[in-house]
């Protein structure tokens, strides 16, 4: 009963918001960004509201393609400011589908996903979060899911997904803006480099960690 104290203003609010932007959300459905944008600059004072609200509804189900939120960003603030607040309100809006995917998605759902799964997410909890961020085919929804019904904590959680949007937003703010042209499968072999990077330094550390460990016992 408390969960749905919570959850039923939450999802009140939304909807209302919804209904009363409904030209917004339908220009960003129907891939109108020049509309959407023109939309944005007449309601200028609910502007940070609004592209924070598309942001936490694209990390929740992915109605919108991420590249298109973030062109929409660049678009009304500029390259600088629509990146960094596309990237601010990414890692917000991934902390709020968290921490409400794990307290308030009832246990059944949880026992439904093999321990396989879950033990491999909890055991390289920083890397999967991370790898996820920047290859394009997993959908920020899914990432976000698959972390809040595990026991992955929070901070490697946060930290993996700040680290890994930075990155990749950075890249599609210079794609949105003509700077950087680049297919998926650029991104994803881009994706791929960077995590070996990753992974590569954080074996070293471990590695130099261990043996530090050998010579003081």
């Amino acid at each position: 009963m408390k969960k749905w104290m919570v959850v039923l203003p939450v999802g009140l609010l939304i909807a209302f918001l919804l209904y009363l932007h409904f030209d917004l959300f339908r220009y960003l459905y129907t891939g109108d960004v020049d509309r959407a944008q023109a939309y944005l600059t007449r309601n200028w004072a609910a502007t940070l509201l609004l592209t924070f609200l598309i942001m936490l509804i694209q990390h929740t189900l992915t109605i919108f393609p991420l590249l298109l939120v973030i062109s929409m960003n660049v678009l009304v603030y500029g390259l600088t400011i629509g990146f960094l607040w596309s990237w601010f309100a990414s890692v917000v809006s991934s902390a709020v589908v968290f921490y409400a995917v794990r307290y308030l998605v009832d246990d059944l759902v949880v026992r439904k996903i093999p321990k396989s799964v879950t033990r491999s997410i909890e055991a390289n909890s920083f890397l999967y979060v991370f790898q996820a961020r920047i290859i394009p085919f997993i959908p920020t929804s899914l990432v976000n899911l698959a972390a809040g019904l595990s026991h992955v904590r929070f901070l490697p959680f946060i930290t993996a997904t700040a680290l890994g949007n930075f990155i990749f937003f950075f890249l599609l703010a210079l794609v949105s803006e003509g700077i950087l042209e680049a297919s998926t499968e650029q991104f994803s072999l881009f994706g791929v480099a960077i995590t070996a990077f990753i992974i590569y330094l954080l074996y070293s550390w471990q590695k130099r960690k261990w043996k530090k460990n050998k010579l003081s016992a």
